[in-house]
């Protein structure tokens, strides 16, 4: 198991720290989901390296936690009222809020699928004392599944979709069947994102030589 539930916004955080600090941009905004562990991530990884972020998010009722935990880190929240509140309608929001910043803020990619990201992932993949023969993680983005394969190509992939559909070439994906707002129904004996990376143990606990990446909890 790698255990990045017991770090404060987890595998994520650990990642952007070094992602953000080698950017020229002092604010960083991104387009969140209300279960995802990432707007916190990205809040405590801007605070880490003293930059600003900016998070876009779809109005609800009651603020979610994690937002919550988001904002107490120091991030700006927006939140989007305009129906359908769904992710891609907050992220038109969010990058039009970026284009009107004459280049001082810089968009994040969902998930922060992207290279240097990625990179990043492998490299703290390839720094574990451990060569599984079969990794297993949720598939939000793909970043971290992507990542996991370029760190271990002689391990099988396998990840779990939990909401949209994401290719990931040369990986097994299972279908968790819960909707993706609801909780994981077979949760870890440990904190798992109830909504994401718990979901994946149905499948995985168990089995001989594989590896659980939990990214947050």
């Amino acid at each position: 198991m790698v255990r990045d539930d017991l770090l404060e916004g987890g595998t994520k955080r650990r990642v952007l720290r070094a992602v953000l600090a080698s950017r020229p941009a002092q604010e960083f905004v991104y387009a969140a989901t209300a279960q995802g562990y990432g707007q916190l991530a990205l809040a405590l990884a801007a605070r880490d390296v003293g930059r600003r972020a900016t998070i876009f998010i779809a109005g609800r009722a009651r603020c979610h936690p994690l937002t919550q935990a988001a904002q107490a880190a120091g991030a700006t929240i927006h939140e989007v009222w305009q129906r359908p509140g769904f992710l891609p309608n907050v992220a038109r929001q969010a990058a039009l809020y970026t284009a009107q910043q004459d280049g001082r803020a810089e968009l994040l990619p969902l998930g922060f699928n992207m290279p240097e990201f990625r990179a990043g992932l492998t490299a703290l993949a390839q720094r574990l004392p451990v060569r599984p023969t079969e990794m297993w993680s949720v598939l939000g983005s793909g970043a971290l599944l992507q990542s996991l394969q370029a760190a271990w190509p002689g391990a099988q992939a396998h990840g779990v979709q939990v909401g949209r559909i994401v290719e990931c070439a040369g990986a097994d994906i299972h279908i968790a069947p819960e909707a993706f707002a609801s909780k994981a129904q077979m949760s870890p004996p440990f904190p798992s994102a109830p909504q994401q990376d718990a979901k994946v143990w149905r499948f995985v606990q168990a089995r001989k030589g594989a590896l659980f990446w939990n990214v947050a909890g």
